[in-house]
């Protein structure tokens, strides 16, 4: 039978030492011998050194117990805005977004009434020229400033680095809200007038003018309708704050708003119409041109996803068709708008519509909204159209989140609709049309 040690054991085999010499007999063989010592079983563990701190489940405890850790401290964290978050200052209702390493950009966005017919045009520029003229004395190295025209508002940036440079804007505005006396800018008027007549001389500038035309305007003339309007919109400007700082900058700012935002009057849609000019070179030049409803209409995400879809067919079309020359415009603005496409071609135009509208496919909407999305998602991470977002969500005073919800809501449209949008929007009959024929 054969015993089985409890511990382990250590098996030394070692010779016997060889005897001297016998006088009697020749020296023996070597014997070896088997010596068997027990040890204890953590022998080598402790000859080694080594000895584990902590066991495995121990470890095991402290993970956990460290991911919860980490998640009560994350829900216990302070409600300040992440970073892109955009905020709204409840007193001034002004629009504001922190950006690291950007220049602070207060913008104020003056409404003025939609600016599509010729005349309304000429308003809104001679307001841009009293704006400019009545800013001239307070140009300083300090800060800069940029004036621009959007379709029915006149958008004021100023831009400083730190808040020892930040405008005079009590005095700014003082300045621009001074009454004006119309009679001293028929001057400037005619000025700009000239300015207009030149640059309509362009086949292309022509067709918009026709097409413009057709939307109402006032009976007043530019400078009867010049003071009421330049008053209200210098009284209720919308406000946005961007860059380094805007946080602390938004609660030094001065009172801004004079009183309650008024509204201005805005031009309707017009009924279809269709004008044929006589032929002045061998191509064929077409407008087609609707009016819209404004931004904050329901059929928005429909119209500019169409407008998208448009655009990418033309690019495609041009691309196998290099002698097509064309413009496609889309304005919106608060409560109206309208979207102009220009074609010039040796072809005739009917033609190209007929395949246009055959390219319009629910393949290609869904690939134009991936543009459209990608579109807007950049909107929400560079620092210049986030700064222009922010400006629009002010002026139209939109949610916060419009973006988002809008980007959701886009995923969700059946791709059918801005085909149809499209298909009409191709259909000469359907909307106003200018066909300049070549000879």
């Amino acid at each position: 039978m054969r015993l089985k040690p409890e511990k382990e054991c250590l098996h030394v085999v070692t010779p016997e030492p060889t005897p001297g010499p016998s006088r009697v007999a020749a020296p023996p063989d070597k014997v070896w011998y088997l010596n068997i010592v027990f040890l204890p079983r953590d022998y080598f563990a402790m000859t080694n050194g080594y000895r584990p701190l902590f066991n495995r489940k121990y470890l095991t405890a402290l993970i956990w117990f460290c991911l919860i850790a980490i998640l009560i401290l994350t829900s216990l964290g302070t409600d300040d805005p992440e970073p892109g978050e955009i905020q709204i200052e409840s007193t001034q209702q002004i629009y504001w977004l922190e950006q690291a390493d950007e220049p602070l950009t207060l913008t104020l966005i003056f409404s003025t009434p939609a600016a599509i017919h010729p005349h309304q045009q000429l308003l809104q520029a001679l307001m841009q020229e009293v704006i400019r003229t009545r800013l001239q004395p307070f140009t300083h190295p300090d800060f800069s400033y940029h004036l621009s025209a959007q379709l029915d508002g006149i958008s004021l940036s100023f831009s400083w680095l730190n808040d020892r440079n930040i405008p005079p804007l009590v005095a700014i505005l003082s300045a621009l809200r001074q009454p004006l006396d119309p009679l001293r800018w028929a001057t400037p008027l005619e000025t700009l007038k000239a300015e207009s007549y030149l640059n309509n001389q362009t086949v292309e500038q022509n067709l918009l003018n026709q097409f413009f035309s057709v939307f109402p305007a006032p009976a007043a003339s530019v400078l009867e309708q010049l003071e009421p309007t330049y008053a209200r919109s210098m009284h209720t400007p919308a406000i946005s704050l961007t860059g380094e700082g805007a946080e602390q900058a938004v609660a030094q700012l001065p009172p801004l708003r004079a009183t309650e935002l008024v509204s201005l009057p805005e031009a309707t849609a017009f009924p279809s119409d269709q004008i044929t000019l006589d032929p002045t070179d061998q191509n064929f030049h077409l407008l087609l041109g609707s009016g819209l409803p404004g931004r904050l209409d329901q059929s928005y995400l429909v119209q500019r996803w169409a407008t998208q879809l448009l655009q990418d067919l033309l690019v495609e079309y041009r691309s196998m068709h290099p002698d097509l020359k064309y413009r496609l415009l889309f304005h919106l603005g608060r409560s109206t708008g309208y979207r102009a496409m220009l074609l010039h071609s040796p072809e005739h135009p009917a033609a190209i519509l007929q395949q246009l509208t055959a390219a319009a496919t629910q393949e290609k909407a869904e690939q134009s909204r991936s543009t459209l999305l990608d579109t807007w998602q950049s909107s929400t991470t560079e620092p210049l159209r986030q700064r222009q977002l922010v400006a629009q969500l002010s002026h139209y005073q939109l949610p916060v989140d419009q973006v988002e919800k809008e980007i959701e809501r886009l995923s969700d449209l059946d791709p059918q609709l801005a085909v149809d949008a499209v298909r009409a929007a191709l259909q000469s009959r359907a909307q106003f049309s200018i066909l300049r024929p070549g000879q």
